[in-house]
């Protein structure tokens, strides 16, 4: 019976976008500090959710999203699986605003400065989730509600420790590209921009050299008279680099631009960070080989990611300082309010990707050590990141000591070196969803004719699995 409800869900379910599937905005008063009184007694914040009740039916269970560095709306508009899920198994669908972004601010505009920020933490709002999970089991259901967590990249991270952290309240989680092994793997913390090299030497060998030797040309320029100014206009720049650190600026430029092509790799045209083509990696390893020289073609695969962002009222110039931040995430925070947050969390909590290496990647050396992090958050958030205790309270790489939840990874992604890529015979709660074809946290998004078969099979698992989930005690 199962098996017939997954192949009818795949062949004739409904593909759900934004605009199909419509949502209320809703606020529930979170604790600011769930821990501690004696600081902020019993002071609340107004924390955003979207609700869809749909297909909600009597005993039906609760579908959250735990939503991740961003803007909430930005997430429901991008993860339409979960809506085909919610169909299939009359689920009350909520998407929970991560605190400190979107409109989820504690302190308004404040809530990014010292000390209020230190209420951005993992355990603050995984409890904020655990007291909407609360509340809505008394609107729309009982103690015994069944409850899957959702999410993708860090929300996936947010997903796995929500079931680690509550398993009272959550019965399983789809954690979908969570690259939880970084806490506590040397090699998954090195793996990322191997990886990149690796998704654009399948395209194309050849493109790989010509990047190498497009970085080897600017290195050549950067060192000679006049070198600055040619690159500068080659990358037709705002203002003409002028010292070695604007130059390695640029590089870290350039470097995001291919982290965000490989992330995004999708089998079709996106929208979710920014208007991207289907397969960018293989558009872009086109674009190197055609172009007249290797920088120009580094130039042109700039341009994908960046074009559609930049401000125009500099002649069309590229103004470095406002595309590209340096942060404490190497592979990049973004811009914003929400650059500000994600900078803080990776300071104070997270472990994430470390810098490159010519000698394991396409890409010039631009490290990033341990002490080099531990530096940058001492002078920009007077913090001294932990990682030791990060992998202690989350477990690490030792998620065996759980239960259900599904850990799913594309193959093309450059996160799912830091993945869970293998089964424990022992704990076959534990499931592992491997998809070659797909990037990061493909699974997530709405059914679509482009979907490659290896995710069609992957959807395909996870609907069994969380029928599992959702069958157990």
């Amino acid at each position: 019976m199962l098996q017939f409800c997954v192949i009818t869900l795949l062949v004739v379910g409904s593909v759900f976008t934004s605009s199909t599937l419509k949502y209320s905005v809703r606020y529930i008063d979170q604790p600011l500090d769930h821990f501690n009184k004696a600081t902020y007694g019993y002071r609340t914040y107004k924390e955003r959710y979207l609700l869809n009740d749909d297909y909600y039916r009597a005993g039906g269970p609760i579908f959250i999203y735990c939503g991740n560095e961003g803007n909430i709306l930005d997430f429901w508009d991008n993860s339409g699986f979960i809506f085909t899920l919610a169909e299939e198994f009359n689920a009350l669908i909520v998407f929970g605003e991560h605190r400190y972004f979107g409109k989820s601010l504690p302190f308004g505009l404040a809530s990014f400065q010292n000390p209020q920020i230190g209420l951005l933490t993992i355990d603050q709002v995984l409890a904020d989730y655990a007291n909407l999970i609360a509340y809505l089991k008394s609107k729309y259901g009982n103690d015994d509600t069944k409850v899957i967590a959702f999410g993708g990249s860090y929300g996936a991270i947010l997903a796995a420790f929500f079931r680690f952290k509550y398993p009272n309240i959550v019965t399983g989680s789809l954690a979908a590209s969570a690259p939880v092994s970084i806490a506590d793997n040397k090699t998954a913390q090195e793996s990322f921009w191997p990886i990149i090299t690796e998704d654009y030497g399948s395209v194309n060998p050849k493109s790989v050299t010509k990047i190498e030797s497009a970085f080897k040309q600017l290195d050549y320029l950067s060192k000679i008279p006049n070198g600055y100014q040619t690159i500068s206009e080659t990358f037709h720049l705002c203002d003409n680099i002028t010292n070695a650190a604007g130059y390695k600026h640029l590089l870290l430029y350039i470097r995001n631009a291919f982290t965000t092509l490989a992330m995004y790799d999708y089998p079709m045209v996106t929208n979710f960070s920014l208007p991207l083509p289907a397969w960018p990696v293989n558009v872009t390893a086109d674009m190197m080989l055609k172009a007249d020289t290797p920088i120009d073609g580094l130039f042109q695969v700039t341009t994908v990611v960046y074009a559609p962002t930049f401000s125009k009222s500099q002649n069309s110039c590229y103004n470095l300082s406002a595309l590209f931040v340096e942060c404490c995430d190497p592979t990049g925070c973004g811009l914003g309010n929400s650059a500000l947050g994600w900078d803080y969390l990776c300071c104070n909590q997270l472990a994430l990707a470390t810098g490159s290496y010519s000698n394991t990647s396409m890409f010039p050396n631009l490290p990033f050590t341990t002490e080099d992090k531990k530096e940058y958050c001492q002078k920009r958030w007077n913090i001294t990141p932990e990682p030791h205790w990060y992998a202690l309270e989350f477990f690490g790489s030792d998620v065996f000591v759980s239960s259900n939840i599904i850990f799913s990874n594309g193959l093309l992604d450059p996160w799912h070196g830091g993945g869970i890529l293998k089964a424990d015979p022992n704990n076959p709660s534990i499931k592992i969803v491997l998809i070659p074809e797909a990037a990061h946290h493909l699974d997530l998004r709405p059914l679509s004719p482009s979907d490659p078969p290896s995710l069609v099979k992957a959807h395909e698992k996870e609907i069994s699995y969380i029928q599992e989930f959702l069958n157990s005690k």
